[in-house]
């Protein structure tokens, strides 16, 4: 599949799980039941099946641009937000009272993610500084050796 599809997938998915995260945080804010949410398997179904979506979409997208995990720490903190909004819903139900703090936290979550994915950060690169000889070769056995080269 091509770069654009994967990130249409992930960018529509992102919206069908905010849309009802934010649904259920403000359905318990109001003082909603569990039990009495006729919409609560829909919006469930809605937010675990475009969970998986937007992982596998977001793996196609990091498989199609080539990004690596050790060259790219921004993806550590998507995952982590990933699993945030994964938990979300059990959080909403446990803390209802809390509901309203909780749909300003996903919000937030969102903003990050969305920074995030704008302006990957990457890991520090650091340089060898001009003293150290990098013409000297280490052997299997831990001995410095000098290029032949270097000796005559």
């Amino acid at each position: 599949m091509s770069y654009q599809l994967y990130n249409w997938i992930h960018v529509f998915g992102l919206f069908v799980i905010f849309a009802s995260l934010g649904g259920i945080s403000i359905y318990a804010a109001t003082g909603g039941e569990k039990a009495a949410f006729k919409y609560r398997r829909a919006l469930a179904l809605a937010h675990g099946v475009m969970m998986v979506l937007v992982l596998v979409a977001g793996f196609g997208l990091m498989a199609r641009a080539n990004y690596k995990f050790t060259e790219n720490p921004w993806i550590y903190l998507k995952l982590l937000i990933w699993l945030g909004v994964g938990v979300f819903p059990a959080f909403v139900w446990r803390m209802k009272n809390k509901g309203l703090m909780l749909f300003w936290a996903l919000l937030l979550l969102g903003v990050i993610g969305s920074y995030t994915a704008i302006f990957k950060f990457s890991a520090p690169q650091f340089k060898k500084p001009a003293s150290i000889e990098t013409n000297i070769d280490t052997g299997f056995d831990g001995m410095k050796r000098i290029p032949s080269e270097k000796i005559a």
